[in-house]
């Protein structure tokens, strides 16, 4: 459930959240947030850490899924994360490496998914194909109880063939580097009007999102929750 260090915050040892309100139709630069943040040294880790996932508010099948995985207590970036997103909010968090970064968006978007909707509702930007793979693998991992949700990782040097075959079929999550995105997205093969949460995995990949915006594919913002880990 770990992932290398992003930023210079994580190796420094610090865990820290911000916060905000839905994403409004317009820059970042416009948002109003507030701010949470969390000294998560690996020292004091265990002790910041919320008694179990249950207390999080976490629904049944993802529970069942974490406990096969072999965890019991959420970490910092968990137990600070999961409520947030479960309540719909923006977010923004860094952390140390191993401290389970993945799961801290993965299992509240998973909570979050209508199983009635057949359309991408989740989209995570992955700066490589191995990590846009490791993040699919997980999503996968976590939703193992969840028989109707499809994730689907896309990435350059993969037969389009596949990944078109595999868009028809709706995956609720879609994993992907940012150049085959935006490639599934000119051809008018990846559908986002009924995107709910966009997941930048690094902050690079922001100007990925304005470019989305700019070009009117997010045009339901209104309704995408942001994170950025």
């Amino acid at each position: 459930m770990g992932a290398k260090p992003r930023c210079a915050a994580e190796r420094r040892g610090a865990a820290r959240l911000r916060a905000g309100p839905l994403l409004e139709p317009a820059t970042p630069s416009r948002r109003t947030a507030t701010s949470v943040a969390a000294t998560a040294a690996a020292s004091g880790e265990r002790a910041m850490s919320a008694p179990d996932f249950a207390s999080l508010g976490l629904a049944p099948a993802l529970l069942s899924a974490i406990g096969a995985e072999g965890y019991t207590a959420p970490t910092p970036i968990q137990a600070q994360s999961i409520p947030l997103l479960l309540a719909g909010r923006d977010l923004c968090g860094t952390a140390q490496t191993g401290t389970g970064k993945t799961a801290a968006f993965a299992l509240p978007l998973l909570a979050r998914l209508d199983a009635a909707v057949r359309a991408p509702q989740v989209l995570v930007l992955a700066p490589t194909r191995e990590l846009a793979i490791q993040v699919a693998e997980a999503f996968r991992d976590y939703a193992r109880e969840m028989p109707d949700i499809e994730v689907l990782p896309i990435y350059g040097g993969q037969d389009y063939g596949v990944q078109l075959r595999a868009l028809k079929r709706a995956p609720a999550i879609v994993v992907g580097t940012p150049g085959r995105v935006m490639d599934h997205i000119e051809r008018g093969s990846l559908d986002l009007s009924s995107l709910r949460a966009l997941v930048l995995e690094l902050p690079q990949l922001l100007e990925r999102e304005h470019l989305l915006r700019r070009r009117g594919r997010a045009r339901h913002a209104r309704e995408v929750r942001l994170v950025r880990l």
